[in-house]
């Protein structure tokens, strides 16, 4: 049995059957053509099909699927990473892959944080925005900031734990560095636009090159 997610599985209503999918476009076993909106949860923002991406995924799918880069590595990581680094400013240029969005935001968190356990700093909150959404996994989740991924794991106190929630304005942000700034490891936005939490004011911020810049 599927469990298939943000549903009741004991009120769910049949899932729609696709049969193929192009572009844009969703087809259906029975004919309907629907439009995805939401590029299957912003993965496919090239669409269904492409025939440039599908001749890539084929010819590298006859070397190899996948292979872990633990300590190991190949051409198509290295070139990707090298085309990567020519959009990256200064020296923000290393690349650490993961699988997932989600498992991404666990990454950047935990570097966040390690890098201040390392150093022996006593910084060890996140900032971040009201309304935000950042993931389905659980330091995800607590960054984040939507109520349906909070009411099972505890009071609004324990949820906040360790993370400053703002709204998105530059006042907000201008007086959190000055109250906590010292406290901060790290701060999550969404680049351009909060998808999940409606709003389409917030944009990308970047930050110093060093936490004691905060």
């Amino acid at each position: 049995m599927i469990w298939y997610p943000y549903a009741q599985m004991k009120t769910l209503d049949p899932p729609i059957k696709l049969s193929r999918a192009e572009g844009v476009h969703l087809y259906t076993e029975d004919g309907l053509d629907l439009i995805d909106s939401v590029s299957s949860w912003w993965s496919v923002i090239h669409g269904y099909n492409h025939p440039e991406m599908n001749a890539a995924i084929s010819g590298q799918l006859e070397k190899f699927a996948h292979v872990m880069l633990g300590g190991i590595t190949h051409e198509p990581v290295q070139r990707l990473s090298a085309k990567l680094e020519e959009w990256l400013p200064g020296d923000l240029n290393y690349c650490f892959f993961s699988d997932s969005g989600s498992v991404a935001v666990e990454v950047a968190l935990k570097m966040a944080l390690q890098f201040n356990t390392n150093r022996g700093s006593e910084r060890d909150t996140v900032l971040a925005l009201e309304h935000a959404y950042h993931g389905d996994t659980f330091k995800a989740m607590e960054v984040g900031d939507d109520e349906d991924y909070h009411f099972a794991f505890g009071s609004s106190n324990e949820k906040k734990k360790g993370v400053i929630h703002i709204p998105t304005e530059l006042p907000a942000l201008e007086k959190a560095f000055a109250d906590c700034g010292e406290r901060l490891t790290c701060f999550i936005v969404e680049p351009l636009l909060q998808g999940a939490g409606g709003h389409e004011d917030v944009r990308c911020v970047i930050p110093p090159k060093s936490p004691s810049a905060l």
